[in-house]
This record gives structure tokens, sequence and C-alpha cells, in this order.
């Protein structure tokens, strides 16, 4: 369910480029892949997770507005 809200990943060397972060919940622990540029990779690494049985989500920031 998308959010209205606007998520902005600061960062200098992403100059407000749209970014991805893959987190996974294993057990006590959260913890996060990323940032991807490619959402494909971005994809990728949390089919992989959830292939394994682990809890994953991704989390896209700096999108543009439709």
């Amino acid at each position: 369910m998308p959010s209205n809200k606007k998520r902005k990943y600061v960062a200098k060397e992403y100059n407000s480029v749209p970014l991805f972060i893959v987190y996974q919940q294993d057990n006590e622990s959260l913890t996060s892949d990323g940032p991807f540029v490619d959402i494909k990779e971005a994809e990728d690494t949390m089919h992989s997770l959830l292939i394994k049985g682990i809890c994953a989500w991704m989390v896209s920031y700096n999108e543009k507005e439709g």
C-alpha cells in the first residue's frame, strides 16, 4: 500500500535520484542492504532473502511525483 509521505534519502553522492533499500528481519535483528539505484537489483536481493525464508521488504526514496 503506497504511502502519501515523501521519503528523502539524504546523501551528497546520490543527488536526489530514486533509491531503494532492502530491509530484512531475521530473528531479533533488523538490517538493510543498499542503497540501490537499480530497482531490479533491489528486487532480486529482496526475492533471494524471501526464498531463504527471511522476512524482507523494499523501501523507495526520492521518487518523483507522478
